[in-house]
């Protein structure tokens, strides 16, 4: 049985939250597209295929941090990932609305995950670098996801502000950043001078940029 619901996004944004049998997401009607749902997206398993085949993230006990992160079973599947590499990760996700009551269970996290229901911007702001490397792990390696959407297949406008990238450089100074454009421009143009010395790759909807240490 379908039933379909009205939601408001903390953004103000109108969308229908829709759930059949198990399944559960929040739909704009407009767009077409699917916001959030209790399934992880395809793309996020091409972003962890990469980062843990190429890069091998899990050697440096790993810190994710998930900008966007909707229900949270983006999440739930970087965590099952990660349990099979690493003894020793973090994951952070963030989201300017609330989905508490959609979140998957906390035990089915091999570890605790930590939620924070808040801007984007706002986040960046009250962070620093330290947060993210302490005590034992100053060398672990950080990862920034930013898969920032409202309505619509195109990342909000902040994703393409010069502020923003400073800001994730200046107050987290990550060494992998995967932005998830979907339909939106390339950020490229917009963070090849921000970020310093790198490498980029993009895929059909992703795009992965890896910082040099010679850049910080």
């Amino acid at each position: 049985m379908r039933k379909v619901q009205d939601f408001k996004l903390a953004s103000g944004d109108d969308v229908k939250l829709i759930e059949k049998d198990d399944y559960r997401y929040i739909h704009d009607k407009e767009s077409g597209c699917t916001i959030t749902s209790n399934r992880h997206f395809g793309y996020i398993q091409n972003c962890y295929d990469h980062l843990l085949k190429e890069h091998k993230i899990y050697e440096k006990s790993p810190c994710i941090i998930h900008l966007g992160t909707g229900f949270g079973y983006d999440l739930l599947y970087a965590d099952r990932q990660l349990r099979h590499n690493s003894d020793e990760y973090r994951i952070i996700g963030v989201d300017l609305s609330d989905y508490h009551n959609f979140r998957p269970a906390s035990d089915e996290f091999n570890k605790e995950v930590e939620f924070h229901s808040i801007d984007a911007m706002k986040y960046l702001l009250s962070v620093k670098p330290q947060d993210f490397r302490v005590g034992h792990l100053p060398q672990r390696t950080v990862v920034v996801l930013i898969d920032l959407f409202l309505t619509g297949n195109a990342p909000i406008s902040l994703v393409y502000e010069n502020s923003f990238w400073k800001k994730i450089i200046e107050k987290i100074d990550p060494d992998h950043i995967v932005v998830n454009r979907c339909g939106g421009d390339l950020t490229f143009p917009v963070a090849q001078g921000v970020i310093g010395l790198h490498t980029y790759k993009k895929t059909y909807n992703l795009e992965f940029y890896a910082r040099s240490r010679e850049s910080r």
